[in-house]
């Protein structure tokens, strides 16, 4: 079996865990792996590059060349299993070319739908000719697989519409997990992460994940210009992506003493930044909530006791961006009312404004 993912994260280490003993030889081509197996040979590839749109393209393309003579070189024996991940998104079309070679069945895991995503955050047009053949060569693909998994049933239907009525293609959704002995609450004086970056007195409210165009982090350098006259609030970001960049010449600009910018944390560290902030947030932009799902998702429910999410926000400072909004039990009034001008912050409860 020979698995096909540019960034191996928790959850994929754990479908390689499982699927590793269906068979006798096992390859992840990878970039980036949290993990190594004595019974899973790894490849090296180029890793995924984020800053910038043309580095990530760049490492994509570098990625799936290097995916494509890998497999060129080791799937033909035993006619091979292959599970693609779309990551990077235009991978999974090296599938067909050696099922129609060698013979191989492949997966495709879906993490986000491409491009779907960059039409909703306007970075290509609906109707361009990169759109169209994006989309006939996704259903190219997916026409052919022998199974194909999302993460949530909002995908499988979007997929669906993609692909012809009449299409038996068998499409899956395995919801994402979490392990909850590993990632739960921990309080702030017995958090490593917290005491580190000297967070102990301040009313955190993080954001960890990618700066991209379909996040809008700006948003929180409004919310934080807006707060920073109030000394125990802080923000912290946590992260990097294509709009790194102007995130950091925004905080020079305006002088952001109140936000703390860094990089991704080392896997062994996430679960200590995951439990450090007493709000913690997850930007999606408004439209595109079935085209993606945040792995970090899960993450937060078990980093936190309770919470509050909330869908369609527009009012906090006119911007088009869903939030998903996680709030610690002690201090869930303490933060100011007009950070969240249209909600109701009540206790004990999960709701959806």
């Amino acid at each position: 079996m020979i698995f096909i993912n540019q960034v191996t994260g928790a959850l994929f280490a754990d479908i390689v865990d499982v699927l590793k003993n269906l068979s006798d030889v096992n390859i992840l081509i990878t970039g980036h792996s949290v993990k190594t197996w004595k019974d899973v040979r790894l490849i090296s590839a180029p890793p995924l590059n984020k800053v910038g749109s043309f580095k990530r393209i760049v490492s994509w393309s570098a990625y799936c060349f290097k995916t494509f003579w890998s497999c060129l070189l080791n799937a033909r024996k035993q006619k091979q299993y292959l599970v693609f991940v779309t990551n990077p998104p235009m991978s999974i079309w090296i599938a067909p070319f050696f099922k129609w070679l060698y013979g191989c069945p492949y997966a495709v895991i879906i993490y986000d739908i491409y491009p779907d995503v960059l039409v909703a955050s306007n970075v290509i047009n609906k109707s361009s000719l990169i759109a169209f053949m994006w989309k006939k060569l996704n259903a190219f693909t997916l026409l052919r697989a022998d199974l194909v998994i999302t993460l949530n049933q909002g995908m499988s239907k979007r997929i669906q519409q993609q692909l012809p009525e009449k299409s038996n293609v068998e499409i899956y959704a395995i919801e994402n997990w979490v392990d909850t002995e590993f990632i739960k609450p921990m309080k702030k004086a017995e958090n490593p992460f917290v005491i580190e970056q000297g967070f102990e007195d301040k009313f955190l409210v993080s954001y960890a994940g990618s700066f991209g165009a379909t996040h809008g982090v700006d948003i929180i350098l409004e919310c934080a210009e807006m707060l920073k006259g109030i000394s125990n609030i802080h923000f912290l970001l946590v992260g990097g992506g294509t709009e790194e960049v102007k995130i950091k010449t925004v905080l020079l600009e305006k002088k952001l003493t109140n936000v703390t910018l860094l990089p991704f944390q080392p896997e062994n560290k996430f679960r200590y930044v995951a439990a450090a902030p007493d709000v913690s947030l997850i930007l999606i932009k408004s439209g595109i909530g079935s085209f993606i799902m945040p792995t970090s998702l899960l993450l937060i429910f078990s980093a936190v006791t309770r919470f509050l999410i909330t869908k369609e926000i527009i009012s906090l400072c006119a911007s088009p961006f869903s939030f998903l909004v996680f709030i610690r039990p002690a201090e869930i009034f303490i933060f100011p009312w007009f950070f969240f001008s249209s909600l109701m912050l009540l206790e004990n409860y999960f709701f959806i404004v």
